[in-house]
């Protein structure tokens, strides 16, 4: 074997082994829960404290809000008024968006939806897409208060309403109210109830945390016995 020969085999062997085990790229079509759960892990790698201050700064805000059959979705693109428009989630949990087809959006967060569809839109037909995704009022959704406040009856579910906010929309407590055995019934999807009992007073003062409410709970305000 020459010395030149014996020089460019090393060589040789090391962009070979580099070609062999250097993962080939994978093209498949991509659901936009996976696309998100990717997106989570590369934060978590690059930068694992990101997600933390990410969910804190939206815990509670309407873009935290999981996406559910029924959910009005008030989709704008700037410049493509035939991406535009109100879509609402099917019983499956998707969207039907032009150019995409169906969109299995049930789970996923206003956010995690926009992300979405600027990778889908951007990746195949657009040019740096830029949209905002909105939720609308949903259909038939509401949560109940009764008992002593001002105002019973059931109001119009808004995914950023609290125990706190669902009470001052009723017009606060009566005189007679016991705001510190207020209870909350929520259905399971499993079909059972839960039932919480919160201190209201507690909340005001900024000893607890307020209560994210969800569609179809009940609240009730307890009459105070003392």
């Amino acid at each position: 074997m020459s010395k030149l020969q014996a020089k460019t085999l090393p060589i040789f062997f090391i962009f070979f082994i580099r070609f062999i085990v250097s993962p080939a790229p994978i093209f498949c079509e991509v659901r936009s829960e996976d696309y998100f759960r990717s997106l989570q892990k590369a934060d978590q790698k690059q930068n694992p404290s990101l997600v933390a201050i990410r969910q804190q700064s939206t815990l509670g805000s309407p873009n935290n809000y999981p996406l559910r059959p029924g959910d009005k979705l008030n989709i704008q693109v700037y410049r493509e008024k035939d991406l535009t428009g109100i879509f609402i989630v099917d019983l499956s949990g998707n969207i039907n968006y032009p150019l995409l087809g169906e969109v299995h959006v049930q789970g996923l967060s206003l956010e995690d939806l926009q992300k979405y569809l600027v990778h889908r839109l951007g990746k195949d037909y657009l040019v740096n897409p830029e949209l905002q995704v909105d939720l609308d009022k949903s259909l038939n959704k509401s949560v109940s208060i009764l008992g002593q406040v001002q105002k019973p009856g059931n109001y119009d579910f808004a995914p950023d309403m609290t125990l706190v906010r669902l009470i001052s929309e009723a017009g606060g407590f009566t005189s007679i109210a016991a705001p510190k055995h207020v209870r909350v019934t929520r259905i399971m999807k499993d079909g059972k109830k839960r039932m919480v009992v919160a201190d209201v007073d507690s909340i005001m003062n900024g000893k607890s945390e307020d209560i994210p409410l969800q569609s179809s709970d009940l609240v009730m305000v307890q009459e105070s016995y003392f």
